[in-house]
């Protein structure tokens, strides 16, 4: 964080309006690579929080994103900001997987990275 005429910005939105000009409030500056500390104007780019969001590391638990047990199955969700799209039941883990990078990369092409 950088105070500047009594208004605190994080450094990395001084680095893209230094390189690009004014930046609305609305929009993010997301981190290519994911590492805050990286604030090289290369490494930057805007978003918007969804596309943000998809660029954070997936915390596992055990199973792929977006897979879930059920039963003997696997059952596929995708969170598409404002509903949850179901993407069907598979018979392995592999397979709904597959299905679920698919739709992510369909859906934020850029701002997905492989986990």
């Amino acid at each position: 964080m950088v105070g500047v005429d009594g208004k605190i910005y994080r450094h990395s939105r001084l680095v893209w309006m230094w390189h690009h000009g004014v930046l609305s409030d609305d929009i993010e500056i997301d981190h290519k690579d994911r590492n805050p500390a990286n604030d090289r104007i290369e490494n930057l780019r805007l978003a918007n929080r969804q596309q943000n969001t998809r660029n954070r590391k997936y915390r596992d638990r055990g199973l792929p994103r977006g897979v879930h047990r059920h039963g003997k199955k696997y059952k596929v969700r995708y969170w598409t900001g404002d509903r949850n799209e179901y993407l069907g039941l598979y018979h392995t883990v592999e397979e709904a997987e597959a299905v679920w990078k698919a739709r992510a990369i369909q859906e934020h092409a850029e701002f997905y990275l492989e986990q």
